[in-house]
């Protein structure tokens, strides 16, 4: 199974052969898999510009397109994350084939946003990391239990530990966002 990098790069390779094809299914199936794999891959801002490149009757033409940048919308703004993540929960919204895609960006977010809270704060409510995350009480304290987050009962207030982020390079190397860059310049100018 490829990466979900390789399979963006895959994604983006298509965008770029199907200009000039009329066929609006493929071109919003393939907006939508570009679109949540760059969510996946933590570049939000090209996320962004997939969405605004994608013409007005190809968004109107699939739903996931719409949602998925509802969700991509959400993460932008960084202020309704729990919002994106309610989004993304509603997995039969969703088309099977994407599904994978989808639940690889719910964890992804989770996983923003429990490292924004191990660095922002020394104690926080259980309730408030339930609530941005878009879990139960029980299944918010499983999960910071599970990175070794101490939890008072007393005060039902956690004690977040830093973690480091992974090691993964999530940027383009120096040659690939040349490479993209020019791909979308022609794309634009055909």
């Amino acid at each position: 199974m490829l990466s979900f990098e390789e399979q963006l790069c895959q994604a983006e390779d298509v965008e770029v052969q199907l200009v000039g094809n009329e066929e609006t299914s493929l071109i919003a199936r393939n907006a939508t898999e570009l679109l949540l794999l760059n969510l996946v891959c933590d570049r939000i801002e090209e996320a962004r510009f997939v969405w605004r490149r994608t013409l007005p009757h190809v968004r109107d033409a699939s739903a996931d397109l719409r949602r998925s940048w509802q969700v991509g919308a959400c993460l932008w703004m960084r202020n309704d994350i729990a919002g994106a993540t309610r989004l993304l929960e509603n997995e039969n919204e969703w088309n099977e084939d994407i599904r994978d895609i989808v639940k690889a960006v719910l964890e992804r977010v989770r996983e923003n946003e429990l490292l924004l809270i191990s660095r922002a704060y020394s104690t926080i409510e259980l309730s408030e990391i339930a609530n941005r995350l878009t879990l139960s009480e029980q299944q918010a304290l499983d999960l910071c239990r599970q990175i070794d987050w101490t939890f008072d009962p007393n005060d039902g207030m956690v004690l977040p530990r830093n973690f480091i982020e992974s090691t993964q390079d999530k940027s383009f190397s120096g040659l690939d966002k040349l490479k993209h860059v020019a791909d979308i310049m022609t794309q634009l100018n055909t």
